[in-house]
């Protein structure tokens, strides 16, 4: 049981990391295409 259960989170956060990898990779991009217009970012997130 153990051994299942530590491939499952180890799963998990492989999978979290992933996330957070896409999420800032995205993040980057938004910043660089509006080039310092944060107000603007925000209104369009909102």
């Amino acid at each position: 049981m153990s051994d299942t259960l530590l491939t499952i989170a180890i799963a998990c956060l492989a999978v979290l990391l992933i996330l957070v990898c896409v999420v800032l990779i995205i993040i980057l991009k938004k910043r660089k295409s509006v080039d310092g217009g944060g107000g603007v970012s925000n209104e369009e997130v909102r």
